[in-house]
C-alpha cells in the first residue's frame, strides 16, 4: 500500500500534495486509475496548529502515511472506524484485517506511529480546537497516551501487506484471504 504523496509522485500530480482534496480525486498510474478519497472532514478552524505550521503542512503530513483504526479484542474495528465506514458506504470501500504482529514483522523497516485523535477530521470540544502539528503522530517510545486510547495506527512510506491480510465489504466480515 503506498502513501497518497508515493501516488502522486508516481503520477506526477504535483497540486494534490499540501492541498486539502474536496472530494475523491482520480489519479492516472498508468492504465489503472486510483481514487484518493476526499477530505472534506478536515476543517482548518477546527484545529490549532503550533507556530510555523499552516494547513498545507498538516495535510502533507496526513499524505506521507498509510492509515489503519484499530481493532478490538473480538476483531471488530473501534467505533472510528466503524463511522468511517459508515460515511463511505456507498462508494463500496474494501475492509483489510490484518494482525498487528503480522503487520510489523512485514514491515520491519517502518515504525508506526499512532495518533489519539482522527487525524483528519478535528472537532473542537468545548469551544477549542483540536490540536494538531508534528506531534500528532508518536512512535511508541514517545507517545503520551494508552494502548487503550489509540485511535490510528499509521505508517510512513509503503506498507506491505502480510500473507495473512484478510478483506471483506462489512467490518463485521465475512472474511476473505486477499492472497488466496
Amino acid at each position: 500500500m503506498l502513501p497518497t504523496c508515493s501516488l502522486l509522485e508516481r503520477a506526477k500530480e504535483g497540486e494534490w500534495r499540501g492541498k486539502k482534496r474536496p472530494g475523491h480525486i482520480p489519479v492516472q498510474l498508468g492504465r489503472r486509475v486510483i481514487w484518493l478519497r476526499d477530505q472534506m472532514p478536515l476543517h482548518a478552524g477546527n484545529m490549532s496548529l503550533p507556530p510555523k505550521w499552516g494547513f498545507a503542512d498538516l495535510v502533507e503530513l496526513l499524505n506521507e502515511r498509510v492509515f489503519f483504526w484499530p481493532g478490538r479484542p473480538n476483531g471488530l474495528p473501534i467505533s472510528y472506524g466503524d463511522r468511517h465506514f459508515e460515511r463511505y458506504r456507498n462508494d463500496a470501500p474494501v475492509i483489510l484485517r490484518i494482525p498487528t504482529a503480522d503487520a510489523l514483522r512485514a514491515n520491519l523497516n517502518l515504525a508506526p506511529e499512532f495518533s489519539r485523535f482522527n487525524s483528519g477530521s478535528p472537532r473542537c470540544s468545548g469551544g477549542r480546537p483540536s490540536p494538531r502539528g508534528p506531534r500528532t503522530f508518536l512512535s511508541n517510545a514517545d507517545a503520551d497516551f494508552t494502548v487503550r486510547t489509540i485511535v490510528e495506527v499509521t505508517f510512513r512510506g509503503p506498507f506491505q501487506l502480510p500473507p495473512s491480510t484478510q478483506r471483506s465489504d462489512l467490518p463485521t466480515g465475512p472474511w476473505d484471504p486477499v492472497w488466496a
